[in-house]
């Protein structure tokens, strides 16, 4: 329940919060699934795209964000179980 919710959260929230909040928004989702960060980047892309912009930045930050959770993600399973 609190993954999904997660998930929704952070792929509607390019829609109702501004670019700040959608981020910590994203960075927390990520932690509880890293995916979700590149899906969250693409979209803001796909939503937000306009024909000057040549470099996908929420693309790029939201693949952060995936990378950054993953190893915030390991990290605590791995204390999680051996702690």
């Amino acid at each position: 329940m609190r993954t999904t919710l997660a998930i929704i959260l952070a792929l509607v929230s390019p829609l109702v919060f501004p670019a700040a909040l959608t981020l910590v928004v994203v960075l927390i989702a990520s932690v509880l699934v890293p995916p979700v960060g590149l899906l969250a980047g693409v979209l803001t892309d796909a939503l937000y795209w306009t024909p000057s912009v040549s470099v996908p930045y929420a693309t790029i930050a939201g693949l952060c964000a995936s990378v950054l959770g993953y190893a915030v993600h390991q990290f605590i399973k791995t204390r999680i179980i051996t702690g």
